[in-house]
């Protein structure tokens, strides 16, 4: 069974950084604790934690059903002392390698992943939805095959959902458009 690779990072954090570091601090320490109280009760390891950004691996556990519960603690709070915080968070599913560490090649798409997200939404591989349970009461909104930045073949996406969020609609995932092969140059008239 492959592991899960789960990245969470705070929508527009700089901003609010800038503005109140101290406030900050304070708002990601209560974010950093709803974080791993759910990971450690779905089965899962905090590998990194940085600024505002939490890199989280399943060998085992319940991914899915954690990643909805991370977004509900946290929706569930006000953070009125930063002007609210919304968690972007994304669910891929890849090889670890020998010794339990991280696969780079899934970590950087893990990563990718969740930078497709909007504050308070999931956005999940299809290696995960496959690999891994669907929560009951849960369901998906399918976003096709999209390109990641820097990644060479399409990834299948969706948008992990239940009764509970604050919001579920959300804008297209955040993706770059395809581009276009670059053409020869032109050698004659």
């Amino acid at each position: 069974m492959p592991a899960a690779y789960l990245i969470a990072d705070v929508e527009e954090s700089t901003p609010r950084w800038e503005r109140d570091a101290r406030a900050m601090r304070l708002a990601m320490k209560r974010t950093a604790a709803l974080v791993e109280a759910a990971v450690v009760r779905h089965g899962g390891s905090i590998y990194q934690a940085v600024a505002d950004e939490v890199f989280v691996l399943f060998e085992g556990g319940d991914p899915l059903a954690c990643a909805l519960e991370i977004q509900r603690a946290i929706q569930s709070e006000p953070f009125d002392e930063v002007g609210g915080l919304l968690l972007r968070l994304g669910v891929h599913a890849g090889p670890v390698e020998t010794g339990g560490a991280p696969d780079p090649v899934s970590a950087n798409r893990a990563s990718r992943i969740a930078a497709c997200a909007w504050g308070g939404q999931i956005v999940v591989s299809g290696e995960a939805l496959e690999a891994f349970a669907m929560p009951p009461g849960a369901w998906v909104e399918d976003f096709g095959a999209v390109r990641l930045r820097g990644v060479f073949s399409p990834v299948r996406l969706y948008g992990l959902l239940c009764d509970g969020l604050r919001q579920s609609v959300f804008p297209p995932p955040r993706v770059n458009a395809l581009e276009a092969p670059a053409l020869p140059a032109a050698s004659g008239p």
